[in-house]
């Protein structure tokens, strides 16, 4: 009789791939479009070659495919694909690459440009992945390009964790797995952080760049910290004022903070602590481990508070 009954399928166990990835993100209050002038100038500085990013696709709007960045034939054509932002309300999206493929060895920006909804602020941002081996002064000509001419509300750059495979939930609780290790890998939920980055960040990265206005409304004495030079640098903590923004830096090259290898992160340790009045405050619960408030607040102020994240139980059984 039990011949009469189909195998049993074993079912396949949910995984999903997720790695650190060198990556800067940049929130600014509001609209994107606000700041055209800006953009317009990063878009065409990107399309003649800076950074050595090797642009060649792009897509804009809801297109799906890719179109061939030689097909634009002047310098301004790119940055006109954004000339109708400010006249249009919704979410704008613009998306450059080195190639079709979303490899390690591909160089991605996105240009997310948002809305406000009735009666409720919203962040747009843009959203660099840099190439596997990019070398830090890349990020560290775009931070002082950044703080000098766009008025950001902050910024982070350095290694971030990438989902770039698998289910969503499975690869939230590997982020959580990961994080235990990795301590200056930063979690980055852009779609969650479009509500949140107005009233927080994070925690910051190996470059944290913090805007002018930001410091104003979190009652943070920018000065004060562009002025300590010599008590970060015997930190290992590095500074530079621009116009728009602080910009800091936890030593002189990103770090995935292993603590399997005995990875030195005190500089991290150290802006961390600077930064702690402006993190984020009750942060929008993520998935997995990282839905549960006591994971994700002991996670944001792991830095300060070690033991709690090393006592921390990721676990699901509850």
């Amino acid at each position: 009789m039990a011949d009469s009954f189909p195998s049993i399928q074993p079912i396949k166990r949910a995984t999903a791939e997720v790695v650190p990835r060198l990556a800067f993100v940049v929130f600014v209050r509001g609209r994107l479009a606000a700041h055209a002038a800006a953009l317009r100038t990063l878009l065409n500085e990107l399309q003649g070659g800076w950074l050595d990013q090797r642009l060649i696709r792009y897509r804009s709007g809801a297109q799906i495919e890719w179109s061939d960045l030689a097909d634009v034939h002047t310098k301004t054509s790119l940055a006109d694909l954004c000339e109708t932002w400010p006249h249009a309300s919704g979410t704008h999206y613009l998306q450059l690459a080195s190639g079709v493929e979303q490899t390690p060895q591909a160089n991605t920006w996105e240009f997310v440009d948002v809305s406000p909804l009735p009666d409720t602020e919203r962040a747009s941002h843009i959203f660099v992945r840099f190439a596997d081996g990019t070398p830090p002064k890349v990020l560290s000509e775009l931070t002082a390009w950044l703080i000098n001419t766009l008025p950001l509300w902050w910024a982070t750059g350095g290694y971030i964790f990438e989902h770039r495979s698998g289910a969503v939930l499975t690869a939230h609780m590997r982020m959580a797995t990961l994080a235990k290790r990795y301590w200056a890998v930063q979690i980055i939920d852009r779609a969650s952080l479009q509500w949140d980055a107005i009233r927080g960040m994070p925690g910051g990265n190996w470059l944290t760049l913090i805007g002018r206005d930001y410091a104003r409304k979190m009652k943070l004495d920018i000065e004060r910290v562009a002025n300590e030079d010599r008590a970060l640098a015997a930190q290992g903590v590095y500074r530079l004022a621009g116009q728009h923004a602080l910009a800091i830096a936890a030593g002189s090259t990103p770090l995935l903070g292993d603590i399997n290898l005995y990875e030195d992160f005190d500089a991290y340790v150290h802006v961390a602590r600077l930064i702690a009045p402006l993190l984020l405050q009750s942060p929008t619960p993520l998935l997995g481990p990282l839905a549960r408030p006591e994971v994700l607040e002991a996670w944001l102020r792991r830095f300060d508070k070690q033991e709690e994240w090393l006592a921390c139980d990721i676990g699901m059984g509850r």
